[in-house]
């Protein structure tokens, strides 16, 4: 068809935009096929709308009371605006001078951490088990630590600053660093968990309420969570089974199609599990459990707070994303070879539990547990396999376990050292080799090819050249086919009152709600129609030209 020029009024909303959306929808839109590519543009500029129309109400609340607004001449304080202005320019400097703190923290750790003595560790034991034991698990009796973030460490000397100005310098950072991303933290909920909500809500109009299932669900996370509180383990193992099993939760109704129960806790489930999706929101809830646990004097945490930097950098973002996207297939794999191994270790312990001795007289497989933990240590760390971690039999000893030694040991090498092993190391750099590949390729994509209308690099410079321009890709990109200037026109008809739409506006509309985007170009633009159209007009001047010559002849 006719491609027509559309001219429209940006809305002020289009000035609430955040550039991490924006940067989000290159980031997702899949490259081929056209259709797919922009169906899926078109999808997240309504999202999108959502997000800037919450963002602008958020920007502009005050916590001046109505009655007094007259007072402030229109400028009544915005302490949203702060935060959201230019693009969260302040947000992205909160995160980075966050790292900052980070990197001064375990530098000043690096280079001032001691071992405490006897009388310094009982002190700090003695208030860590003050400050933490309202929220604790059981104290142990026999070394007076309650349980919070470790395993019992009864016997370990505690390291400590020894010097006191490093030691005030460390707490004054970490609060300042606590205080930075509990703040990011709370502007990002602030911003995305409410129109999560509203996505919940409507995801849920149309379902059942299914009390019962709701309810159902957080009693087995309960059951699943309860025992693992009175056990000697870190108390934020359990903490963390449970974040894990409701988003798991959410990510089941997503895969299966089935819509959220119609009630309130379903719902609110169903928001922290499309909030915990977002990336902003989950980094900064971990940096901040991270940063409360350092607080609580269980200083190791702070070593994982450098880990942020994988948020600054495209490329070790595709490192973990090597790990974390084919993560079912390496769990299944792995229990694949849990359950190898433990074969293997049940062998051993009924038919070689000799040659498990590390030392004589020191048995490594005296009961099935420690054989099992044996096998799975020792076979896995050696590079030839068990057999390097066991004892060697003589060759002049004459038994019928001999021929089965030689292929406990062959097999296990061959099995687990050099089948499993790299099964799952070829996941990971397949993985990675494909996410490398598919970032290469988006590059490629957008650097040589239209957004919109798909047309090659190449060809418009070629076409436009004529018409006097230098790039023509460059100059359709910028403002002929802005793919921004798209996404604002359908800001700008979701913000219009349906009875101002003009004809053109009317069709573009229902065709948006349809998924239809048969009202974007295809394979052409404007100026190369109007080419067209130029060089058939002067072709049929020249025939005609050429007839009446004829005619006149």
């Amino acid at each position: 068809g006719t491609v027509h020029e559309l001219r429209f009024r940006a809305p002020q909303l289009c000035c609430y935009i955040i550039a991490d959306e924006t940067e989000k929808i290159l980031q997702d839109v899949p490259i081929e096929p056209r259709e797919g590519k922009l169906r899926k543009f078109a999808a997240m500029c309504l999202d999108l709308f959502q997000i800037s129309l919450h963002t602008k109400r958020l920007a502009q609340w005050t916590p001046m009371p109505h009655r007094y607004m007259k007072c402030c001449h229109g400028n009544a304080p915005r302490p949203m605006l702060f935060f959201l202005k230019n693009d969260n320019e302040n947000l992205k400097r909160m995160n980075m001078l966050g790292l900052g703190l980070a990197m001064a923290i375990n530098m000043m750790f690096f280079d001032g951490l001691e071992v405490r003595s006897d009388t310094t560790k009982a002190t700090a034991t003695a208030t860590t088990g003050r400050r933490l034991r309202h929220i604790g698990g059981p104290k142990d009796h026999r070394t007076g630590n309650t349980r919070i973030f470790s395993a019992p460490i009864a016997g370990i000397d505690y390291p400590n600053l020894a010097n006191p100005g490093w030691k005030l310098a460390v707490r004054s950072a970490a609060w300042f660093y606590l205080a930075l991303i509990l703040c990011s933290l709370a502007m990002n909920c602030l911003t995305y968990t409410p129109v999560d909500y509203q996505k919940a809500l409507e995801d849920s109009r149309e379902s059942n309420p299914r009390y019962l299932e709701t309810a159902g669900i957080f009693l087995l996370a309960a059951l699943l969570v309860a025992p693992l509180l009175f056990l000697r383990v870190p108390v934020l193992l359990p903490l963390g089974m449970a974040v894990l099993f409701l988003r798991q939760l959410g990510s089941i109704w997503h895969r299966e199609r089935r819509r959220c129960p119609r009630n309130r806790m379903a719902e609110a489930l169903w928001a922290c599990h499309l909030s915990a999706k977002r990336g902003q929101v989950s980094r900064q809830f971990v940096l901040g459990l991270l940063g409360v646990a350092g607080k609580l004097q269980v200083e190791y945490f702070y070593t994982f707070l450098l880990l942020d930097v994988v948020n600054f950098s495209e490329k070790l973002n595709n490192v973990v994303k090597a790990i974390t996207n084919p993560l079912e297939s390496l769990l299944l794999t792995s229990l694949l070879g849990v359950l190898v191994l433990y074969g293997y270790s049940s062998y051993g312990y009924f038919f070689l539990r000799p040659d498990f001795e590390s030392k004589p007289g020191h048995p490594s497989c005296a009961t099935f547990a420690d054989c099992t933990v044996f096998t799975m240590n020792t076979g896995l760390r050696h590079e030839g396999g068990i057999g390097f971690g066991l004892q060697e039999r003589p060759e002049d000893r004459d038994d019928h376990l001999q021929v089965s030694r030689f292929i406990y040991d062959l097999s296990f090498f061959v099995l687990i050292t050099t089948l499993f092993l790299n099964l799952l190391f070829g996941i990971i750099v397949d993985t990675f080799g494909s996410l490398r590949m598919e970032s290469q390729s988006r590059e490629n994509n957008l650097r040589n090819t239209a957004f919109v209308s798909c047309l090659d690099r190449s060809q418009l410079d070629k076409s436009l050249s004529a018409l006097g321009r230098n790039s023509g890709f460059d100059w359709l990109e910028a403002g002929g086919q802005n793919k921004w200037s798209y996404m604002k026109f359908i800001l700008y008809l979701k913000k219009k009152d349906p009875l101002n739409y003009t004809g053109p506006e009317t069709a573009v509309v229902r065709l948006v709600n349809n998924e239809d985007i048969s009202w974007m170009p295809n394979s052409t633009c404007a100026v190369l129609q109007q080419e067209e159209r130029r060089h058939q007009r002067q072709q049929a001047a020249e025939e005609a030209a050429e007839h009446a010559t004829q005619e006149i002849g």
